[in-house]
């Protein structure tokens, strides 16, 4: 302030300095995708395709996520993050949206045609609320404001069955060449339909490779069939390239076109050891005797085995030898029986199996 005398001269008695510290903190953003009268869409969508073009709504909320007003002008800048690059998709509007009274801009995300990309690609936006420079405390980052898929829409000649119920429908396929029991054993031959692998689009034909990482089988791609044969006991992941081609003639691919499509799926093999046990050995049978003795196996019988049989020596009391019986196993089964009847008190030991 400054004080005027009598004498006509001024004198500075003091001056005071104050800055206002904007106590409020900055609001989140959120974002939501509308429709064409800017209607939220219910449910939020979770993804886009090539070629499509969305409406986001952009808000200011508070942490209950209700849109607010603020006492100040704000800026909010989005910060894109996912996968996708700028070559990807437009962001029609300004990148940096002033927002008022209102509180809330609409942009509008325009997803580029097909690319060279197969798959999906992740269309994310962080935003930064910045608020007004003499009075805001500064910056605030809303993470993960806008999380979005981008469909490849690439025309597809030949895709991999890849749902849960084509991946059961898979492992049945590899474990029935196990036998019974949906084990693969060293020696077993397991054969896939490449129809259970890949769809081909109509009008169109597919050739198939295969190559195995790991030493506990190989697999070979003959026609409309791969054949996997189990060596050791592990894991092998067995995978199928198929690439489709127009009936008769070549086709060569443009950007918008994938005519290949790979598979990789895992055969394990386990190698159990056929063991056979006897109900009871060796048996004491008396003269005139009737007894059934049964041959258990700890897994079923499978093709890599061969013909299984148990031989029973018969050895009477006195030395003799009486005319052998045995157990056969059948393919597949896991026990088999004998009906024994004695005419003479004998012992009952196994001789061998083959």
């Amino acid at each position: 302030s400054v004080h005027s005398g009598s004498a006509g001269n001024s004198n500075p008695e003091d001056s005071l300095s104050i800055t206002i510290e904007d106590k409020d903190t900055l609001p989140a953003v959120a974002m939501m995708v509308v429709d064409e009268d800017g209607k939220e869409l219910v449910p939020q969508p979770t993804s886009v395709k090539e070629g499509d073009t969305i409406d986001v709504v952009v808000t200011v909320v508070d942490k209950d996520e209700d849109v607010i007003e603020a006492a100040e002008d704000l800026t909010v800048a989005l910060m894109p993050t996912g996968t996708a690059d700028s070559a990807d998709y437009t962001v029609v509007g300004p990148s940096d949206i002033k927002m008022g009274d209102e509180m809330s801009g609409v942009i509008e995300i325009e997803v580029r045609g097909e690319d060279d990309d197969v798959g999906m690609e992740s269309l994310m936006f962080d935003a930064v609320v910045s608020g007004d420079s003499v009075n805001g405390p500064g910056t605030r980052p809303s993470p993960a404001v806008l999380s979005l898929y981008i469909e490849d829409a690439t025309k597809k000649l030949i895709t991999p069955k890849a749902s849960e119920a084509d991946y059961v429908a898979l492992m049945a396929a590899i474990a029935a060449g196990g036998g019974d029991d949906g084990v693969v054993n060293p020696g077993d031959t397991v054969t896939v339909m490449t129809s259970d692998l890949f769809d081909v689009e109509p009008g169109y034909t597919a050739s198939y490779g295969v190559s195995v990482e790991g030493d506990s089988a190989n697999a070979l791609a003959s026609g409309e069939a791969i054949t996997i044969n189990a060596l050791l006991a592990g894991e092998a992941k067995i995978t199928v390239t198929g690439t489709a081609r127009m009936a008769s003639t070549s086709l060569i691919p443009t950007q918008t076109i994938s005519n290949v499509a790979e598979l990789t799926f895992p055969v394990m093999v386990v190698d159990t050891t056929l063991v056979v046990t006897l109900s009871a050995e060796p048996m004491e049978i008396e003269a005139g005797g009737t007894t059934m003795i049964t041959a258990t196996a700890n897994r079923a019988v499978t093709v890599g085995d061969g013909a299984v049989a148990i031989a029973l020596a018969v050895v009477p009391s006195d030395g003799g030898t009486l005319d052998a019986e045995s157990i056969m196993i059948a393919m597949g089964a896991m026990s088999g029986s004998a009906t024994l009847t004695a005419n003479e008190s004998v012992t009952v030991v196994a001789s061998g199996s083959g």
